[in-house]
């Protein structure tokens, strides 16, 4: 990575991820624990993106981020990807989900489960509503959003990191 502060976060936030991605799924606090690790995966692409990319917006760099990866994510999809990975985009695939910020905007839901625009932008999405929108963790479908989409991004985002021999 080009910015050493921000590889240690991505690098500590991750590890942090793995120890959850790999552990029995918790028995109470059940959206709390997954808030919590959704989290610390968005700060750890959020840091990455900020470092390789140059957009001046989030907007711009996670479109350069999508452009980059894009043909590496659907080669991957695959052949790749867990189990676990494949059912949480199932899963996902059956919501769309508004912008808590400016419900005028239209919903968004995957088109295609091998796109990664389709699944940052989603999975992007339902950061931005549990962080700013005032999704309560207590209701089963914001639990549901919020695990899935951690599951899923954490594997794309582990995935291109040991690719690029940032994470072993």
């Amino acid at each position: 990575m080009q910015d050493t502060y921000r590889e240690k976060i991505v690098k500590e936030n991750m590890a942090l991820c793995k120890q959850a991605y790999c552990g029995p799924r918790p028995g109470f606090n059940v959206g709390g624990y997954y808030a919590d690790c959704f989290s610390k995966c968005w700060i750890a692409v959020e840091a990455y993106i900020k470092s390789e990319f140059n957009g001046k917006r989030i907007e711009a760099r996670k479109s350069e981020f999508i452009l980059n990866f894009k043909t590496f994510y659907s080669d991957k999809y695959h052949t790749n990807f867990s189990t676990k990975f494949k059912e949480s985009i199932n899963k996902l695939s059956k919501y769309s989900v508004k912008d808590q910020d400016n419900l005028s905007r239209p919903a968004i839901y995957i088109t295609q489960k091998d796109d990664l625009k389709s699944v940052i932008d989603i999975t992007y999405r339902v950061y931005c509503n549990f962080k700013h929108g005032g999704k309560l963790m207590a209701e089963e479908e914001n639990i549901t959003l919020v695990e899935n989409s951690f599951y899923v991004i954490y594997e794309i985002f582990d995935t291109i990191l040991r690719e690029e021999g940032i994470v072993q």
